[in-house]
């Protein structure tokens, strides 16, 4: 999916991610195979429970799509500037009233995290955290260049043992996509993304730079110091 560019600085490649483009250990499993669970025990998920286990799995976490967060028009960041506490406290409000309306569409609900949780553990068991990850759900780049960075402070901040599992809707795995390149990235690269980005925040009155690209994931194969995107 193409985009042009409107300077010489940076942009943000990516191309839309289909089947025939797996690489690695990936399976790709039907819709149709997929069995719901509808009255789920914990007797049921002990074979996935032992799979995460042997996995050294101690963490899972899990990340809501697009239009799924407490910020989808950018109002709340607006309010931060002056103020964090109300700017928190929208947010809160916002995302509460999302899960209430919307459910699981998109989206982990609290309950959901706790069932899976208790579904998962056992007394007798080494411990797997289940815990959700907020960002502000907008759809474009900007929206998920922020939710990244956001992502990998939470990661930081995470206990280290054992590994993380991430779960996420749609462009919420976008967000770890982005954190992997930037985390990977060059100290040049790294300092044009932030270049890039810092006026989306310094300056109440900046023209937002939106892309919008429909309700496809996308994968986020580089980032190119070249162009800024449109």
């Amino acid at each position: 999916m193409a985009r042009s560019a409107t300077n010489g600085h940076f942009q943000f490649p990516h191309h839309t991610f289909s089947a025939d483009e797996l690489r690695g250990e990936v399976s790709l499993i039907p819709a149709m195979d997929a069995v719901a669970e509808l009255d789920p025990n914990r007797a049921h998920f002990a074979a996935v429970a032992k799979q995460l286990r042997d996995a050294d799995v101690r963490h899972i976490l899990l990340i809501h799509g697009t239009f799924a967060g407490g910020d989808i028009t950018g109002f709340v960041r607006e309010v931060k500037r002056y103020s964090p506490v109300r700017a928190s406290r929208i947010d809160e409000i916002s995302k509460a009233w999302f899960d209430e309306l919307a459910g699981d569409v998109g989206n982990y609900t609290d309950a959901y995290a706790k069932q899976l949780q208790g579904l998962i553990n056992s007394d007798d068991s080494p411990m797997i955290s289940v815990e959700r990850f907020g960002w502000s759900g907008e759809n474009h780049h900007i929206g998920r260049a922020d939710g990244a960075v956001s992502l990998l402070r939470k990661i930081s901040s995470m206990d280290a043992k054992g590994r993380l599992l991430v779960m996420a809707h749609s462009h919420g795995g976008s967000l770890l996509a982005m954190l992997s390149q930037i985390a990977a990235a060059s100290h040049e690269v790294k300092e044009g993304f932030f270049q890039a980005t810092r006026l989306h925040y310094h300056s109440p009155c900046v023209v937002r730079l939106i892309c919008r690209i429909g309700c496809t994931p996308v994968k986020y194969c580089s980032m190119d110091t070249n162009r800024l995107e449109k």
